[in-house]
């Protein structure tokens, strides 16, 4: 009898790992992904059992299984009972019979804790904890599955077995990931799974790799300043022979590249499915970083095919994510494409987008039905809303659904929501319900269905949705002209958006969600609702509404940086400015719809609000802050008079948008610095070239941008000797062309103030580390190509031996900073530009000079290939040096007033790219 019961438990044992591969947990990452043959025996009911049950007959294969349990309980063998009960229980979660699936699993475990302790029921119990946690993420119930692996995964590492527990470091990092905690699930998985890196190729190794490429995708390399971590990456990258120089989205693909040759050297069609997916999400993300139309229509392609091997392959959860990602992601390349500046070139690539669009979307309720075929699960209730939010895109220009059928779709989510009692589900699909409602103007149904949804959300303590049915509401009121009770509403969406920070750089990957779509806009419309409701007559209450609109601007900035970095990174700090610098005014811009907004703070008066280009059409607004900075940035332009003379005019017009309605005040106040902090497509533009008429406004005030005074706390220059670590590229290097000037430039430092030199070969990322830590240089100039853009990927500097991308910037800028006693004073990044066609571009400055550690950054927004930067620079340090007291920022007025008085270099193009950010003092 011991030696049959013995031989059963092997062969169970086999079968329950297979079942568990078997197994796509309904969602966009497979869970327990462990495939292994199972020892068949003939006189068994167990190999009838696994045959239908991998034949998708599920309910024979539960009729086999309760028979294989019942014979299991007859002969006394409590363990092959167990096991039976476990499979059975994985049998009914593929059924979508969830209430018997908890009755097996529990009667398994029942049995398993009363039998006697051994290593083989440590693994019985293990696998059989795994099961559990399975069914528990599948209901949404995921903090109980992660308290549920944990015991598993304790278990299995009790019992010996290190390939077990780091399964459930898979299934762990796929709970954390759903939860939006990619920071923790990538500890998680390169420190428990680091021992796969020395092991065969497995399926375990595949999913190890898979889950971690997806993470790279949405957060990046998260900002450890604990060294282990560093380390500990460092060896996991130097395993994979993945370049550290790459950005994090090339990271994650070449890792997802290699799960994906695992899995095809080891024929496993799901496997394979499930990285393809991954990469389709990845090469996604790739096209939204490109600003070049034809380069984001390569990836976009490149992620349509991978989806389309995805739904060739992959089972139906896999084949149902694939698709709705791939409608999703036409009709995203569709708007994209139709807002480009590149007409001639996207013609071509929107019709070819628009005929598939046609096709994928004609087919909705292919995608409908194979949705119905999915047990009921999170899974399925958010494929359903995600499908209904691509249809509810697709309807204005595509009559294929009509709204009955959307909110049908919606209404089945929130009734399977019910079913399965997932009350996060079940919000998500009441609240995407009141949206449509919103869209058709239903405001009554729409309010029920939000209010129903915040209800549940609120109750289940889920904040990360609870702002999204807020701001609903708000909308809902303000359309229906109640903006008393909407600015209530607006106010609670922003408290929760504050209270999330870190939890809103990662998104539900199953439910559409983008920061420019999701975040932006709450803080743009709360501002504009504050801002009509502060008449200056309303005395102290209009001052309590400016203060509540500059903290939301000033909020918002930080949340842009958030979401540059995809890590809530920076720890803001309440400044009064008139406490920091009595001659300095602050001036906060923000775009609305339909104007412009400034709040101006003066020293020791209470703030101001000015409302300008009311009556202008919000495309003039659009045109000239797109056109000034591409006249601005051209060398030919400057030298035409026509040309030069349109520059002028907007020049003017941005004068009179910001600085006219405040110059009275402005000029009576004593103030000799400004302030901006710059909303959206503004920063491109240097301030400096604003004009009055007769002069530009450099010639009137030292001028600096801060991306809010509560990131760059400013504070007056330390009385300390000046030395300079002076680095640059003279030469060419990676396609980028030389910089002859370069040389003239560090030698100019050099005649100024005391400095050591980098210069081509000798100017590396680890240079500059060594360096930094070995001297505390107040000043680090750089003088090499740099590219700003609004993607993080896109911001670096060059090296002689490569690019240091802005997230880096972190580690080599500030790796002296814990033996130093003053940090650097001042970065100078003096050859850099911003992304051409990029409207954000600048966010990536905002981004260097937050993360570089320095207090004042001083950089270019374009390319000035001419002997005037070196001229311009030279004047700077002289500045600086000659006149201890001076600040930072009249230094450089001071220094772009010499350009712009030599005859030779006082075009625009010459001296206003460089701007100041942070510490102007």
């Amino acid at each position: 009898m011991f030696a049959k019961h013995s031989f059963s438990r092997r062969l169970l044992a086999l079968i329950l790992f297979a079942l568990l591969g078997l197994i796509t947990p309904i969602g966009v990452h497979a869970i327990g992904q462990e495939y292994s043959l199972p020892i068949t025996n003939s006189q068994s009911l167990i190999p009838r059992a696994t045959s239908l049950y991998q034949t998708r007959r599920f309910s024979e294969a539960a009729t086999a299984w309760k028979q294989a349990a019942d014979a299991f309980a007859a002969s006394g063998d409590k363990l092959g009972q167990a096991m039976a009960l476990s499979n059975l229980s994985l049998t009914y979660q593929q059924m979508g019979e969830w209430d018997l699936a908890k009755d097996a699993i529990a009667s398994s475990l029942t049995l398993l804790k009363n039998s006697p302790q051994s290593t083989q029921q440590k693994n019985i119990l293990a696998q059989t904890l795994n099961i559990q946690g399975r069914l528990q993420f599948t209901l949404g119930q995921t903090e109980q599955a992660l308290n549920t692996w944990k015991t598993a995964a304790d278990t299995y590492k009790q019992a010996g077995d290190e390939t077990g527990a780091i399964r459930i470091t898979v299934n762990q990092s796929q709970a954390l990931q759903s939860l939006g905690n990619y920071h923790r699930a990538w500890r998680k998985l390169i420190d428990n799974g680091k021992i796969i890196l020395s092991q065969n190729d497995s399926i375990v190794k595949a999913s190890v790799l898979r889950n971690l490429g997806d993470i790279l995708r949405v957060v990046g390399e998260p900002s450890e300043v604990d060294r282990y971590w560093i380390s500990l990456w460092k060896e996991w990258q130097k395993s994979l022979e993945i370049d550290e120089k790459l950005d994090s989205l090339e990271k994650s693909k070449q890792i997802l590249q290699q799960s994906l040759e695992i899995a095809q050297k080891l024929q496993n069609n799901q496997e394979i499915a499930e990285n393809q997916l991954s990469l389709g999400n990845t090469n996604r993300a790739l096209a939204a970083t490109k600003n070049n139309a034809e380069q984001y229509y390569q990836q976009v392609k490149n992620a349509k095919e991978n989806y389309e091997i995805a739904i060739g392959i992959g089972a139906a959860t896999s084949k149902v994510q694939a698709q709705l990602n791939q409608l999703s992601l036409l009709l995203e390349a569709e708007q994209r494409l139709l807002q480009s500046r590149e007409r001639n070139i996207t013609r071509e690539f929107v019709s070819q987008i628009q005929t598939e669009l046609r096709d994928k979307i004609g087919n909705w309720r292919n995608i409908e039905a194979e949705i119905k075929q999915l047990p009921a699960s999170r899974s399925s209730i958010y494929a359903r809303i995600n499908l209904a939010q691509s249809l509810t895109k697709a309807k204005s220009n595509l009559s294929i659904a009509n709204d009955q059928e959307i909110a049908q779709l919606l209404e089945s989510a929130v009734q399977q929501a019910k079913n399965i009692k997932d009350a996060r589900a079940e919000s998500y699909a009441l609240g995407t319900l009141g949206s449509v409602y919103e869209q058709n103007q239903q405001y009554s149904k729409a309010t029920d269905f939000t209010s129903a949804a915040l209800n549940l959300s609120q109750a289940i303590k889920a904040a990360d949705i609870s702002y999204r049915w807020e701001w609903q509401i708000g909308r809902l009121l303000k359309a229906q002209g109640n903006s008393t009770n909407a600015l209530d509403y607006y106010a609670e969406a922003f408290k929760t958006l504050q209270s999330l920070r870190s939890d809103l750089v990662a998104s539900n990957p199953e439910v559409q969600f983008t920061f420019r779509d999701s975040v932006e806009p709450i803080y743009r419309q709360y501002v504009d609702l504050l801002l009509q409701k502060t008449a200056p007559e309303q005395g102290e209450i209009a001052q309590q509404g400016l203060e509540k609109a500059r903290k939301v601007i000033e909020a918002l900035q930080l949340a842009e940086l958030d979401n540059f970095f995809r890590d809530a990174c920076l720890t803001p700090q309440e400044v009064q400015i008139d406490q920091v610098d009595p001659t300095a005014a602050v001036l906060y811009p923000i775009i609305l719809e339909n104007r412009i907004e400034i709040i101006l703070s003066l020293p020791g008066k209470p703030l101001r609000q000015y409302t300008t280009a009311k009556n202008i059409a919000p495309k003039e607004v659009e045109e000239t802050l797109k056109e000034l900075p591409k006249l601005l940035a051209s060398q030919n332009s400057n030298q035409d008079p026509e040309l030069l003379s349109v520059m002028l005019n907007y020049s003017r017009q941005l004068y009179d948008w910001l600085i006219r309605p405040g110059e009275t005040e402005l000029k009576n106040s004593g103030v000799k610095t400004l302030v901006f902090v710059l909303d959206g497509s503004l920063r491109n533009i240097p301030m400096a070239i604003l004009n009055d008429g007769n002069q530009y406004l450099i010639e009137q005030y030292s001028i600096a941008l801060t991306p809010g005074l509560q990131l760059l706390k400013p504070q007056p220059l330390t009385e300390l000797r000046l030395t300079a670590l002076a680095a640059g590229l003279s030469a060419a290097r990676e396609n980028f062309e030389p910089l002859p000037n370069v040389e003239s430039e560090l030698r100019l430092i050099q005649s100024t103030l005391p400095s050591q030199e980098l210069l081509n070969n000798t100017f590396t990322r680890e240079a500059i580390q060594t360096n930094i830590e070995a001297s505390p240089f107040p000043v680090v100039h750089i003088a090499t190509h740099g590219n700003f853009s609004s993607k993080a990927e896109e911001t670096f500097i060059l090296t002689w031996n490569g690019r240091v991308n802005v997230k880096q910037i972190d580690s080599v800028l500030r790796s002296g900073e814990i033996g130093r006693r003053q940090p650097i004073e001042l970065l100078v990044l003096s050859a850099c530009e911003t992304a051409q066609g990029d409207n954000k571009a600048a966010l990536g400055l905002a981004g260097v000079a937050v993360k570089a550690g320095a207090r004042s950054t001083l950089a270019t927004l374009w390319q000035v290939s001419d002997k005037s930067t070196p001229l311009l620079i030279g004047q700077f340090y002289k500045e600086l040096t000659e006149n201890k007291a001076i600040a930072k920022a009249e230094a450089l007025r001071r220094a772009q007033v010499y350009l712009l008085k030599n005859s030779e270099y006082q075009l625009p193009y010459y001296w206003s790219p460089f701007v100041l950010v942070g510490n102007w003092q």
